[in-house]
């Protein structure tokens, strides 16, 4: 890895993630946010490749802090929290996002990486009203009017 200067944009944006930080009372939620930018901020003074964290990276700083227990086999537990916080900090407009296909949490720093991860959001709805549909369609088919709504 070459160590890089971030630009003025980049540090900006490094500064107002830790600003943002202090507005978040949750020890889970902050220890999550934290961890995510401190990737972020490595990323961009070049010493990591990626800016994603990995989910597994996250829970070995947790059990670290005391915040997540391992199992008892000594395996990492489950992300669902992770993913839980993730989600809550981003509905609190903090740009902290997860992708799929790029294996990992991340500092959103374009409008693009918003929108992605706006798109499976929608598709995650979408798919989720199609349920709701089906539900409906059978409760008239218990209701004896399967044939009305075809």
């Amino acid at each position: 890895m070459t160590p890089r200067t971030p630009t003025d944009k980049e540090m900006d944006l490094l500064r107002e993630l830790r600003w943002k930080m202090d507005g978040i009372k949750d020890d889970f939620e902050r220890a999550v946010y934290y961890y995510i930018c401190v990737g972020f901020q490595e990323f961009k003074y070049g010493k990591r490749e990626t800016k994603q964290v990995t989910k597994e990276q996250i829970l070995r700083y947790l059990v670290r802090k005391g915040l997540v227990r391992e199992r008892a086999d000594g395996s990492l537990p489950d992300d669902r929290k992770v993913r839980e916080a993730a989600s809550r900090l981003l509905r609190r407009g903090l740009p902290i996002v997860a992708s799929a296909h790029r294996k990992g949490y991340f500092v959103a720093e374009t409008l693009e990486e918003i929108n992605v991860t706006r798109r499976e959001y929608r598709s995650r709805i979408n798919r989720m009203l199609d349920v709701e549909k089906g539900c409906d369609a059978a409760c008239a088919l218990l209701m004896g009017q399967g044939r009305i709504f075809g």
